[in-house]
Order: structure tokens, then sequence, then C-alpha cells
């Protein structure tokens, strides 16, 4: 989910050469579909009388948003000063 993530979010340079990014309509609904289903098998499992607490939840969301930094460092990495919007 964050390498799909990190390619569907915008990134370019300003005038002043600062590297920047914002989330696509795209990118918010694709994280808003991501987040329904992992509550899903959350609440499945749950239901199930599986009970793992917190931590895999917590690990899973970090481990998505250090892979899509990651993959959004790489894409700015590569844009040349003054370049036009990486879509």
């Amino acid at each position: 989910m964050g390498v799909i993530y990190g390619f569907i979010v915008k990134v370019w340079r300003d005038a002043e050469d600062n590297v920047w990014s914002k989330a696509t309509p795209v990118a918010i609904a694709v994280w808003l579909a991501v987040f329904v289903a992992r509550a899903a098998v959350y609440s499945a499992g749950h239901a199930a009388g599986v009970h793992t607490g917190e931590g895999p939840l917590l690990f899973s969301f970090g481990a998505v948003l250090l892979t899509r930094t990651a993959v959004v460092t790489w894409r700015a990495s590569r844009l040349r000063p003054g370049a036009a919007v990486a879509s």
C-alpha cells in the first residue's frame, strides 16, 4: 500500500527549488479504502475470537507511512531543479 500511495502522490519543485508533495483525490480515496478494509478485517477477526491488540495494527500503519515516505523521497530526488509537476 505504501508503494502505491507513494506513486499516486503529486510531487513538484516550486520557484525557490523547494520540494512539495500533496495527496491527490485518488490517493485520499485509496487511503480511505484501505483503512476501511483493514478495519473490516480487524473487526471480523475480533468477532471470530482473535484478539491481537493494537500492536500489529500500529505496526502496519507505521510500515505504510515509512514505505510511502521512501517512495516520495526517491521521486523527489529525481526532480530537476525548477522541474514541473511529477504526477
